[in-house]
């Protein structure tokens, strides 16, 4: 056997491994529950901004109270640099120093990863982030903004805080999801709203704009002759919405298959040899 094949098969476990072991990055869309998110988090936590640099563009969490778990880290440092879903926009239009944020945080170890996922919400707006140990602390990163977790919860962080403390002391359930709610963000820092716009069709989603209204006509002038406007070609059909799977899962699909391919490639040359 070449050296080569020796090399492929020692590499081909941890290539495996690795590719499951990436995660699933994209906006989530299933109807999600509160009940389900407080369940799965490991930590739960008020934080407080206490810095915000729009020029990197990066910004620093302090806990200011925790709801759950056992975690000691006491300053979240977050990069808003955004994936190919997200915008840095997004965060720094809604966030100062003394903003208050609830981070919904839970760990994911693997036989060759470990990192944590965190969901934040500010004021009706919720945002994903990814983190990776580093020294005895996390490194954050904003991945993008999760719009249809309006469906979820779209009040205040004060309430949502006191929803969640309730639900951990068992005094209360938490609210159901809203179907009929539509994906958006929370007010920006200066009190503005805005559509949300989907990342894949580019349409809004909160409605398309009203159809133009008809030109005005002279009641006295008579057309002297009416003529039948053509009609408007069908509009094609819409693309289908790609799955929820991220364009991190296809990467690590691909490369598993082309991974694969190129063993299986190596291998029938040695035996032809």
């Amino acid at each position: 056997m070449s050296p080569i094949i020796r090399s492929l098969r020692r590499l081909l476990p941890i290539f495996l491994l690795a590719c499951m072991a990436l995660p699933a990055l994209g906006v989530i869309t299933k109807l999600t529950p509160l009940s389900g998110i407080i369940a799965d988090s490991d930590d739960i936590l008020i934080a407080t901004v206490d810095a915000v640099d729009p020029q990197r563009p990066s910004m620093v969490l302090v806990v200011e109270r925790r709801l759950k778990g056992e975690s000691t880290i006491e300053r979240y440092p977050i990069l808003l640099e955004g994936d190919s879903e997200g915008d840095p926009k997004h965060v720094l239009d809604r966030a100062e120093k003394g903003t208050r944020v609830l981070l919904f945080i839970t760990l994911f170890i693997t036989e060759v990863d470990q990192h944590y996922q965190a969901l934040a919400f500010t004021e009706g707006s919720w945002f994903q982030m990814m983190g990776k140990p580093e020294g005895e602390g996390i490194r954050w990163r904003f991945t993008h903004a999760e719009p249809f977790l309006r469906r979820t919860f779209k009040g205040n962080t004060a309430e949502l805080g006191m929803v969640v403390t309730e639900v951990l002391a068992k005094k209360a359930a938490a609210p159901a999801p809203s179907p009929s709610e539509e994906p958006g963000l929370g007010p920006t820092l200066a009190g503005t709203t805005e559509q949300w716009v989907n990342f894949q069709s580019g349409e809004s989603s909160k409605g398309l704009p009203p159809p133009p209204k008809p030109p005005t006509t002279d009641p006295n002038k008579i057309p002297s002759k009416v003529v039948a406007p053509e009609p408007s070609p069908a509009p094609a059909p819409a693309a289908p919405a790609p799955p929820q799977s991220s364009m991190m899962k296809y990467l690590g699909l691909g490369a598993l298959g082309a991974g694969i391919a190129v063993i299986v490639i190596l291998v029938m040359k040695k035996r032809k040899v």
